[in-house]
C-alpha cells in the first residue's frame, strides 16, 4: 500500500471572526483545490484538533463519502 499527500491547505494564523471548525474547512477546500480534486476523489482521510472540536465533524460540512476518516 502507499500513501500520497496530493495536495496542502493552511488558513492564516491570527484572530478571525469564524469558529476553529470554519478555519479547518477553509484548509481542508484549500488542500482540495490544490490537489486538482473533489473531496468525493479522496480514498481515506486524518485529522486531529486539540481545541477546535472533533476533525471528524469536518466530513459533515464537506460531504459523506463512506471514505475512511481516523
Amino acid at each position: 500500500m502507499s500513501v500520497s499527500i496530493v495536495g496542502v491547505g493552511l488558513h492564516p494564523f491570527g484572530r478571525h471572526d469564524i469558529t476553529g471548525r470554519e478555519m479547518g474547512l477553509i484548509a481542508a477546500r484549500e488542500a482540495l483545490g490544490d490537489a486538482g480534486i473533489g473531496w468525493q476523489d479522496v480514498q481515506f482521510a486524518a485529522g486531529g484538533s486539540r481545541d477546535s472540536g472533533h476533525a471528524a465533524a469536518l466530513v459533515s460540512e464537506l460531504g459523506l463519502t463512506g471514505a475512511p476518516f481516523i
